[in-house]
């Protein structure tokens, strides 16, 4: 499968962007999110037709079926978010020994690499917290504020 790592990546990293004190809490977190990235990575030069990627992968990574039918980016940023969350298809996540092997899911291993500080398989606050934390104007993200 090809795909763009770096598209990839960017759209891993600001997938929850919507969840932020920036996001102006007007439509859904994932459209607001999908807004603000395309607007800073246009800022930063990104062409029209990666900035339309990353826009999909971001507004689409909570709904289920539709990424798989899209570009390798979008579908590989929803199951690289699914199974960071610990939430993707048996049949993506290889169990050996109790662990998941990250190597099948090109998401974990292309940010992992380009930042060495990230944990490929992070633990996260279950998103229908971070929503209700959200609605009450506290938007954490799961940064455990």
């Amino acid at each position: 499968m090809k795909f763009d790592r770096e598209v990839l990546c960017v759209s891993a990293v600001l997938h929850d962007l919507g969840l932020t004190m920036i996001a102006p809490v007007e439509v859904r977190f994932e459209i607001e999110g999908a807004d603000l990235a395309k607007d800073f990575l246009a800022r930063k030069g990104m062409s029209e037709r990666h900035l339309e990627i990353v826009w999909d992968a971001i507004a689409l990574h909570t709904t289920p079926e539709i990424p798989l039918r899209k570009c390798s980016e979008v579908a590989l940023c929803q199951l690289g978010i699914a199974a960071d969350l610990g939430i993707a298809p048996p049949d993506v996540i290889q169990q050996r020994g109790g662990r998941r092997r990250a190597q099948s899911v090109p998401v974990a291993a292309t940010c992992t690499n380009r930042f060495p500080g990230r944990s490929s398989a992070s633990s996260t606050e279950p998103e229908s917290r971070v929503l209700e934390s959200r609605r009450g104007g506290v938007r954490t993200a799961g940064l455990g504020i």
